[in-house]
């Protein structure tokens, strides 16, 4: 069975990022990229499944521009089979049901008995994509994965709730979205990094799929000081109602 991995390229969340002043995107100096980590769930996942004898090979499709090339590669390293980047100059700006088609299109060529994804990218956390690619591809999906059990056919996933954890089965093939705590991401060896490289990532141009919308992005509002009532009670009840009533009325 083939697997495929989603996997997208973001802002490291641990850097404060700063925004043009025409707000069309963010200040790109100094700023670290990395792996969405959910996504890195994915793959290790699914190399462990090849591991395991349940899946034949591992494929890893990213959209993204030729930087997104660093995390197929990184993928390449701890075990991916293959890699495809499906570059589209103007990717981070294609909303939910723009990236979902792209992504359809290319995993229809695929033709994978099950797709593996994070549950949200960290950039954006719009947790949409894996659900808008599941109805478009007419697939089940799990969402949420703390633990995946393959038998045949099937999937049987342990998800996360907000009342706990339940399970679901799944015919494949399937899409399921992984969570923090499935497992532990390995790190690439020297000898995988070295391997790496000389493998061939295949792209495929998607710069034509038209984009839906390009949003504006904005700074976070400073916050305001605030405004300190210092007379004692019962005095200062009609200064508090007065104040309430010139900013709230």
């Amino acid at each position: 069975m083939k697997i495929a991995v989603l996997l997208k390229r973001v802002p490291d969340t641990g850097v404060s990022l700063r925004v043009n002043p025409d707000g069309t995107d963010i200040v790109p100096e100094g700023v670290p990229f990395v792996a969405n980590p959910y996504d890195e769930f994915a793959l290790e996942e699914a190399i462990r499944m090849k591991e395991a004898g349940k899946a034949t090979e591992v494929v890893g499709l990213s959209l993204g521009d030729d930087d997104s090339q660093e995390t197929l590669r990184n993928a390449l390293a701890v075990g991916a089979d293959r890699a495809v980047l499906l570059r589209h100059d103007g990717f981070r700006w294609l909303d939910g049901l723009g990236v979902s088609a792209i992504l359809a299109e290319a995993l229809r060529a695929e033709a994978p008995g099950l797709v593996l994804v994070g549950k949200q990218a960290v950039d954006d956390n719009a947790f949409a994509v894996p659900a808008y690619l599941a109805v478009a591809l007419g697939l089940p999906i799990a969402s949420y994965a703390i633990k995946i059990d393959l038998d045949g056919a099937s999937a049987l996933v342990t998800r996360e709730t907000d009342l706990g954890t339940e399970k679901v089965k799944v015919n494949l093939p399937a899409v399921i979205t992984c969570e923090k705590g499935l497992n532990e991401p390995r790190l690439p060896a020297l000898r995988g990094i070295m391997a790496a490289k000389k493998k061939e990532i295949e792209t495929r141009d998607v710069s034509a799929e038209p984009l839906f919308g390009r949003p504006l992005l904005s700074s976070p509002t400073q916050k305001q000081a605030g405004v300190k009532v210092v007379e004692e009670f019962p005095g200062n009840v009609d200064k508090l109602v007065a104040f309430l009533k010139e900013r709230l009325l």
